[in-house]
């Protein structure tokens, strides 16, 4: 399915110009990198460590990271040089490509939702301004060449305007219970978990949310180069 529908995208094959990492996390490490979605424009992985557990020297390509729990991360680069890094539950940056190992250095479980883009040109990504944002709920977190991340924040029972959206990613950043009008597939109900993922398809879409508490949600636009 690829509307706004709880079904995961996972696919076993890779598509057609996909290009292999020469040390991809999941094949180095399946134990801790899952796919999520493959498909022409993304590889979305889920990422998850227990403390003290790292992987050995693996890659990844440019992409969106969405950080579902804290994080203190000790990296190793190839010429053995260090480094450390802490982020927040929440926080949601852009990552350029990058080969390291790791190391979980702090007391709790971690939980990274890692989007990596096919087909980037061979330069880091430059800030750009796409314009306004489909609906007032959605504020922009990220603004590049290659694709911008939203934040939609809905109170209970709060609904947006019907709105077009590009090709996306979705993660639920609570639990959620939730309605979509969309142009082809008309009114429909989901409940989703803190964390899960889904492609949403260009098309235009109105979203109501169900629940009591607020609902929040991470949009990742891709754009067309």
């Amino acid at each position: 399915m690829t509307r706004w529908i709880g079904h995961l995208l996972v696919l076993g094959v890779m598509p057609a110009g996909f290009v292999l990492l020469a040390q991809d996390p999941v094949t180095v490490d399946p134990r801790h990198y899952t796919v999520e979605i493959d498909n022409r424009k993304v590889r979305t992985l889920r990422v998850h460590y227990e403390p003290g557990e790292g992987s050995p020297m693996h890659e990844h390509s440019a992409g969106v990271r969405v950080f579902l729990t804290d994080i203190h991360n000790r990296f190793i680069a190839p010429d053995g040089s260090t480094s450390e890094s802490s982020r927040v539950a929440g926080e949601i940056i852009w990552a350029e490509p990058v080969r390291h190992s790791n190391t979980n250095l702090g007391k709790n479980r971690v939980e990274i939702i890692e989007l990596e883009l096919k087909g980037l040109p061979a330069h880091p990504a430059s800030r750009t301004t796409s314009g306004p944002v489909p609906d007032a709920s959605q504020t922009v977190v990220i603004d590049n060449e290659f694709a911008r991340v939203l934040r939609m924040k809905l109170a209970g029972h709060q609904a947006t305007s019907a709105y077009r959206n590009p090709d996306q990613v979705v993660v639920a950043m609570n639990e959620q219970h939730f309605g979509v009008t969309d142009d082809a597939a008309g009114r429909q109900e989901h409940t989703w978990h803190r964390g899960q993922v889904s492609w949403v398809s260009a098309g235009v879409h109105r979203i109501e949310n169900l629940g009591d508490t607020p609902m929040e949600t991470i949009l990742i636009e891709f754009k067309e180069r």
